[in-house]
């Protein structure tokens, strides 16, 4: 399967779908969807079209506090996340394939109620 930037007629619905459903935040790389978007049955807050925290990738931030989330995206991935916490954040992982990562991360503050979801596929060291 093509890669998606690789792909104009994906890119293109995809570049339609944000144009149409999405605003852009002026003060960040985050988009707000218009109405209310779901993901896994989840309300999305936020979509982050370029990165995934410190790596390259697509993210959106979901109302899911952390064990609702894994549990979500190991059932739809079929495969356990391997899990760490650091400086606050509980963060998971699970490789998809040559180069991309399936992430979760969750503060720690024992009230989130939201997460960060994506794929990413460069992480910079």
């Amino acid at each position: 399967m093509a890669r998606l930037k690789d792909d104009a007629t994906r890119m293109s619905r995809l570049a339609n779908y944000f144009e149409t459903r999405l605003d852009r935040n002026a003060s960040d790389a985050a988009f707000t969807p218009r109405s209310t978007t779901k993901v896994l049955g989840w309300s999305v807050s936020q979509v982050y079209p370029q990165s995934v925290g410190m790596g390259v990738g697509f993210a959106l931030t979901v109302s899911a506090d952390h064990a609702r989330a894994r549990a979500g995206i190991e059932e739809q991935l079929r495969r356990p996340m391997t899990c760490a916490t650091s400086d606050g954040v509980r963060s998971c992982e699970v490789p998809l394939g040559s180069g991309r990562t399936a992430v979760l991360m969750t503060e720690q503050n024992g009230r989130a109620s939201s997460s960060l979801v994506g794929c990413d596929y460069f992480y910079q060291q």
